[in-house]
């Protein structure tokens, strides 16, 4: 992911590939269950990340 650890929210990456919000969601949140992503709630957004290895 080119934002990094810092991660992004669903929506800003739906607008960016053109595809609807619910959907990068639903992927994101697959992902996040493989260990593959990182999602953490600021305020009213979840934001999303590449998991890292430490």
């Amino acid at each position: 992911m080119t934002a990094g650890p810092n991660g992004l929210a669903s929506g800003i990456l739906a607008d960016a590939v053109g595809v609807p919000a619910a959907s990068v969601f639903h992927d994101l949140n697959e992902l996040s269950h493989a260990g593959l992503a990182a999602s953490q709630r600021e305020g009213r957004s979840i934001i999303h990340s590449a998991a890292y290895p430490a």
